[in-house]
């Protein structure tokens, strides 16, 4: 689906908006201030993604879908044992071939406290179809679904997509820490 986007995140208290200004490339504010670089987003040209988790993906979804100037999204670092928690890609401007259509995936790898891989899913669709308004913020058509049971490490998962744009030639790497806590 489609959607103009200030895309808001609530983080740690603080409010993150992507803006996407016609001639600018994505620029991701905290605060209404430039945002300090992050290993959850990146940037080439036009084309822009990031990283966002949640341990409620179908109030994500709910909140993503509603029609307005922006969306107003949830979103976690951590999770207890036993409860999901989502990796999102939201990305903006893939380019399209001669008929219109895109063609961007994600390569995900999760990595546990003890260094080991913990999961994969390669060539997950962000976006197989025709091309949204560029200046537009997407949400991925896939994402990582996690849940670290009774028999997996507490602790630190850091969450790598490498997000490549097949028709521009660009690929973009985010990652973020996802850290499994104790049951409450």
């Amino acid at each position: 689906m489609s959607h103009p986007i200030l895309a808001a995140a609530r983080a740690a208290g603080l409010t993150i908006l992507l803006s996407a200004g016609s001639a600018l490339p994505a620029q991701l504010h905290l605060n209404g201030k430039p945002a300090a670089p992050s290993p959850d987003r990146a940037e080439s040209g036009g084309f822009a993604v990031l990283q966002l988790a949640s341990n409620d993906p179908q109030k994500f979804h709910a909140d993503w879908d509603i029609p307005t100037a922006g969306a107003n999204l949830t979103t976690t670092s951590s999770t207890p044992r036993n409860k999901p928690i989502v990796t999102f890609i939201v990305f903006r401007g893939c380019q399209a071939d001669a008929t219109g259509q895109c063609n961007v995936t994600v390569d995900f790898n999760v990595i546990g406290p003890d260094k080991s891989e913990y999961a994969r899913q390669d060539r997950a669709p962000v976006w197989v179809g025709p091309a949204p308004n560029n200046q537009n913020f997407q949400l991925s058509q896939s994402e990582l679904g996690l849940i670290i049971e009774d028999k997996d490490k507490l602790g630190p998962y850091v969450v790598r997509a490498v997000v490549t744009d097949h028709i521009a030639g660009i690929t973009l790497r985010t990652e973020q820490v996802l850290t499994a806590e104790a049951t409450k």
